[in-house]
């Protein structure tokens, strides 16, 4: 498996959260898993106005310490409150969001940006830590790679909570 294919495979290429710099199932292979890890949905609720979903995995439950990684989403028509947490205090955790490499980036200060897309909608992105930006992939095709931004944010003290605004209603 050449190098791109196994960082494609790993955790900090999806929308996740990654524990100690590990991969939350273990890769291997061109198309190999093992150690997989398990989700779990916790409570999903659904009204006129929003949803609200909670569920976690066990990806990392062969660390040490044991730890178990949890998302709760909360959309409504005009906001998306994604939190991650783990339930262990002092382990190192980055959530990431990947970004189309059509998305441009404007930061307004070190824990909010406000994102364009090329029709001109926007959003606000607002977290509780740090955001980083950092170098990442699109691949639109097997064996097609863009370049694009991913959205790096820290776990601070096993929580991080990253909201999306829509800026104009009409996104």
């Amino acid at each position: 498996m050449s190098e791109e294919r196994h960082r494609q495979r790993g955790t900090a290429a999806h929308n996740t959260v990654v524990v100690d710099s590990r991969d939350s199932s273990e890769v291997w292979g061109g198309f190999r898993v093992a150690r997989r890890a398990h989700a779990t949905v916790g409570n999903i609720i659904i009204s006129s106005d929003l949803v609200n979903i909670t569920a976690s995995h066990d990806g990392y439950n062969r660390l040490d310490p044991h730890v178990i990684h949890s998302r709760n989403i909360l959309a409504s028509n005009s906001e998306v409150v994604i939190t991650d947490s783990i339930d262990q205090i002092g382990v190192s955790a980055k959530a990431y969001f990947h970004l189309h490499p059509n998305i441009k980036i404007a930061t307004i200060s070190d824990n909010s940006l406000e994102l364009f897309s090329d029709d001109g909608h926007s959003m606000i992105i607002r977290s509780t830590s740090l955001i980083e930006l950092e170098y990442s992939t699109y691949h639109p095709a097997f064996g097609v790679s863009v370049a694009s931004q991913k959205i790096c944010v820290h776990l601070e003290d096993g929580e991080v909570e990253v909201s999306l605004k829509i800026k104009r209603s009409t996104f």
